[in-house]
């Protein structure tokens, strides 16, 4: 059996073409493409739904130096009016819910993944960008979220973890 053929990067969008009565719109930057289409499917799927004015700006893709550390991959950064949200992009499918702070997806065979406390990662990361930027002289909160790519999955998680 032959492997389905790879998605060709040059056909996925390099970032959104702003409508030309607007003078500031929201542009997104891809620092590098994604080799998973599943990512790309996510990312496109989520930046059409954004809107196209300032402050909104995006950037997927890219890793950031951690002191003493291996670099750190960030999905997708966004500049909102309410400030910097760094993004973590799930392409899971089955159903997801948290046990003793880990959150455990059950795929459609059964087969139970403990994916560890993927907020809590993600929050880890928000911090070591925090101070990267304070070093850079910008002083500002990331926030951290977590976008589920696949219509498929059943998110089974407490109100406080699905905002």
């Amino acid at each position: 059996m032959t492997p389905p053929p790879r998605p060709n990067p040059a056909s996925m969008p390099k970032h959104r073409r702003p409508p030309i009565d607007k003078p500031t719109t929201m542009a997104w930057t891809p620092i590098t493409e994604s080799e998973h289409i599943h990512e790309r499917r996510g990312l496109a799927a989520v930046l059409e739904r954004l809107p196209s004015a300032s402050p909104w700006r995006a950037w997927s893709n890219f890793e950031f130096p951690a002191t003493g550390a291996k670099p750190y991959e960030i999905d997708l950064l966004l500049t909102t009016p309410s400030g910097l949200h760094m993004i973590e992009l799930k392409a899971w499918s089955g159903s997801v819910d948290i046990e003793t702070d880990r959150w455990i997806q059950t795929a459609a065979n059964g087969r139970r993944i403990d994916h560890g406390n993927v907020l809590e990662l993600g929050y880890f990361k928000s911090m070591l960008l925090m101070k990267q930027l304070q070093h850079a002289g910008e002083a500002t909160i990331v926030r951290t979220g977590v976008c589920f790519t696949e219509n498929r999955v059943r998110l089974n998680l407490p109100v406080l973890n699905r905002r």
